[in-house]
């Protein structure tokens, strides 16, 4: 289904989702005509062994922005790369690409809470 505004943003964007201390949680959102192609998420900065698991992704869009609703699990490890890992947080995320004139404008991203089914 073609919306209009949204079919021509291309590109890559990319956001904060989360600050913590000197690290980030950030997003990234691959485009293509108006279609989500990828969704990543990755910590950047001093992250103490925190790390990130993807999960998966969903796409809706209206006339007005490409919302895309993810999922992962934050890692809190003793070590770097998941080895003895003291702790997971499942988190959800919602991003939103505003269309219009000129192409995709800065994402929004803000926490979702879990379904309690």
């Amino acid at each position: 289904m073609r919306y209009g505004p949204c079919d021509d943003i291309e590109g890559l964007y990319t956001g904060v989702a989360l600050t913590s201390g000197y690290a980030n949680l950030n997003y990234s959102v691959s485009v293509n005509n108006g279609n989500v192609e990828d969704v990543n998420g990755f910590f950047s900065g001093w992250t103490l062994g925190a790390g990130y698991t993807n999960g998966g992704y969903s796409q809706t869009s209206s006339q007005n922005s490409i919302d895309v609703t993810t999922t992962g699990t934050v890692n809190y490890s003793l070590f770097w790369n998941g080895f003895g890992t003291l702790y997971s947080q499942p988190v959800r995320y919602g991003i939103s690409i505003p269309c219009g004139e000129g192409g995709g404008g800065k994402p929004r991203i803000y926490p979702l809470p879990f379904s309690s089914k």
